[in-house]
């Protein structure tokens, strides 16, 4: 019959971390033992790694690369929920790309905004249209994909929601079901998987010291080889990740530095119109050459 609930560590978990426990402590004196064969080990045995002269200079390009994205960029976004840009009453708004570039453009002569460029600066400029709120929430969710952006990613569940209003506004949401089986694994309840990970960590090492009896010239030329298959695997990595950098869009202009008022000038006579009525501007500003990854990945 029902009695009451409390909840406990289960003794079947304590069954295992005392099994494994034992384990741990017998492979912790082993490591111990191993310690001092490694002191006693003749001075004539010990040879520095070679491999560290083959890489001399890597923390100096990882430096580079570092400072290359280490300084700060502003950016700007106006979309049609903006406030005192988009046109239109209630949620139902719409802003033209001309509109926007505009609106976008103004920023930088913003008496209110304590952020905005104050000195020389060059300029990137992005402009995603549409026709339809769907299709406006596919080209930011295109776009974020690369260059996420929070006031972008706003918009986007802002038009992914209308265009759902849109589609189910007259959808009636179906009545609850008959209370059917349902199959499941209680390593999805929270109380079982955190002991699951804790006791998880433990037969973790239990199990790679279990699979690492092994002479020491097998772990080491077996090493060796790990650290050859991840070499090549690093640069499989970048070979495949250069491959995404495909197709695009939206349209962007690239601003050489120049005074915030000359750029916004510039933004102003943009040949863009009113061909769209759903746009979305975003303006990235920063020192001279600051910009310069951000160029060459939209291919400015």
């Amino acid at each position: 019959m029902f009695v009451d609930i409390h909840f406990q560590w289960p003794p079947t978990f304590n069954q295992v971390k005392t099994a494994t426990s034992q384990k741990l402590a017998n492979a912790a004196a082993k490591i111990g033992e191993a310690k001092g064969r490694l002191q006693n080990t003749p001075a004539l045995a010990q040879v520095n790694n070679p491999v560290a002269g083959a890489c001399a200079g890597s923390a100096a390009a990882l430096d580079q690369l570092r400072a290359i994205l280490a300084h700060e960029t502003l950016c700007v976004c106006v979309h049609p929920w903006t406030q005192g840009v988009g046109q239109g009453e209630g949620v139902a708004r719409y802003l033209s790309p001309a509109n926007a570039i505009a609106a976008a453009s103004a920023k930088f002569v913003d008496a209110a905004d304590a952020h905005k460029p104050k000195t020389a600066m060059e300029a990137v400029c992005v402009v995603l249209s549409a026709t339809g709120f769907k299709q406006l929430g596919d080209a930011v969710a295109q776009f974020c994909a690369v260059l996420p952006n929070p006031q972008l990613g706003l918009c986007q569940r802002r038009a992914q929601q209308l265009a759902a209003l849109e589609r189910d506004k007259i959808d009636m949401p179906g009545a609850p079901g008959n209370a059917l089986w349902a199959p499941g694994r209680l390593s999805g309840t929270t109380p079982v998987r955190s002991g699951n990970t804790a006791l998880g960590e433990q037969l973790a090492h239990a199990v790679g010291y279990e699979a690492g009896g092994k002479s020491a010239l097998q772990e080491l030329t077996a090493l060796a080889d790990k650290k050859q298959q991840a070499i090549t695997a690093a640069s499989d990595a970048i070979a495949a990740l250069v491959a995404t950098f495909a197709g695009g869009i939206g349209k962007g202009v690239f601003i050489s530095a120049k005074a915030p008022e000359q750029i916004k000038n510039e933004l102003a006579g943009s040949e863009l119109d009113h061909d769209a009525p759903l746009a979305v501007c975003l303006v990235y500003a920063a020192p001279a050459e600051k910009l310069t990854v951000l160029k060459e990945l939209l291919g400015l």
